[in-house]
Formats: C-alpha cells, sequence, structure tokens
C-alpha cells in the first residue's frame, strides 16, 4: 500500500515538473489551449474544404456527361428532322 502512494506522488511530481517544462517553454498558448483550438478548426477547415472540392468535382463530371448526353440527343433529333424534310 505504501509503495502504491509512493509511486503515486512520484507521477504527480513527474507530471508538475512536465507542466512547469511545458509552461516555460510555451508563449501562453498551451496555458488557454487557444493553439489546440486553433489547430482543430483548421483541420476541420482543411477536411469541409477538401470534401466540397470532390463534390464539386463529381458535380462537374455529371454535368459533362448530361451534357454529352444531350448533345447525343440534339443529333438525334436534327437526324429525324433532316429526315423528314
Amino acid at each position: 500500500m505504501l509503495a502504491i502512494r509512493g509511486s503515486g506522488r512520484q507521477i504527480v511530481r513527474q507530471s508538475k515538473c512536465q507542466l512547469n517544462a511545458l509552461r516555460l517553454y510555451s508563449d501562453g498558448y498551451m496555458a488557454s489551449g487557444d493553439i489546440f483550438n486553433q489547430r482543430e478548426k483548421a483541420k476541420e477547415d482543411y477536411f469541409i474544404r477538401q470534401h466540397e472540392k470532390e463534390q464539386l468535382q463529381k458535380l462537374k463530371e455529371q454535368l459533362e456527361h448530361h451534357r454529352s448526353k444531350v448533345k447525343d440527343l440534339e443529333e438525334k433529333i436534327n437526324k429525324i428532322s433532316n429526315k423528314k424534310k
């Protein structure tokens, strides 16, 4: 039981030392967490832009496919209308 308590205190002391070291090397962002919020927001924004880019590419492909269908149908209509004349 005493060994567990002792090791728990060491971990707490180590954690405090690590936190102190982080505070010494940081320029104020670590304490408030702003840098992590900014990084998370940047990751989300990047994901959203990539997703929208993929969606836009798919829509462009669909548009091109439909345009080619319309062109084919117009050609068929022109052929049929020319035959009737």
